[in-house]
């Protein structure tokens, strides 16, 4: 017999799939990211199903941290069909030739984005139709009139929309909220925020870093 589970306060698309049981050997119901109990309400983080658009270099960052969480990468894609196959033999993933086969395949339960920004709106339409949740690199978009449809296109679909800025995590940051938001630095009325990191010419070298159709600009 099934545990009963309200699965309205989870986003669209989220399923129950199986009976399992929690530490406490409670019967559970696990579903898509999250299992929680029927009997003490505990929730805990499960595996979710990975499918990513775009096997380049910042790609291969998020396949390993999807495999220190215990994330399965099922299926991949890239418009370089020799890399894209290489990337998916390397992290044990399936190729696939389009982003639609990404966005539509069965064993992904979110589609990750790891292009350059001016490809953003296509896959988010056709997870829209498949009801799955979008993670985008950043930024969102090389132009506000796009980033506006995604937001708005994820939001009629009922899916979630996420955009990568990992440093909002760092020590620093979390830091300077909690001063922020404590009222430690009194009223802020100018902020500046220099970021000293160090890129290679060989970094800038390629044709459209920086470029305003492809990356939206850049400094």
């Amino acid at each position: 017999m099934r545990a009963e589970l309200d699965e309205n306060k989870y986003p669209k698309g989220v399923k129950v799939s199986d009976v399992a049981f929690d530490s406490l050997g409670h019967e559970c119901l696990r579903h898509i990211g999250w299992a929680e109990c029927a009997k003490c309400g505990l929730e805990w983080f499960l595996s979710m199903r990975v499918g990513m658009i775009g096997t380049g270099a910042i790609s291969h960052k998020h396949a390993q941290a999807y495999k220190n969480i215990g994330f399965q990468l099922t299926v991949c894609t890239d418009i370089f069909e020799a890399g894209g196959r290489r990337f998916a033999a390397q992290y044990g993933a399936e190729f696939v030739p389009t982003y639609e086969e990404v966005c539509r395949h069965p064993k992904v339960d979110y589609v990750d984005v790891c292009t350059f920004p001016d490809f953003r709106m296509q896959p988010i339409a056709v997870c829209a139709e498949t009801g799955k949740h979008v993670q985008v690199q950043k930024p969102i978009s090389t132009n506000l009139a796009t980033a506006r449809l995604m937001v708005e296109t994820a939001r009629r679909a009922g899916i979630l929309l996420g955009v990568v800025s990992q440093h909002r995590f760092d020590d620093a940051s979390l830091f300077l909220a909690k001063a922020i938001a404590g009222g430690r630095l009194g009223k802020l009325l100018q902020a500046d925020c220099y970021v000293k990191w160090y890129r290679s010419a060989e970094y800038y070298a390629r044709p459209i870093k920086g470029s305003w159709q492809t990356e939206g600009g850049g400094a």
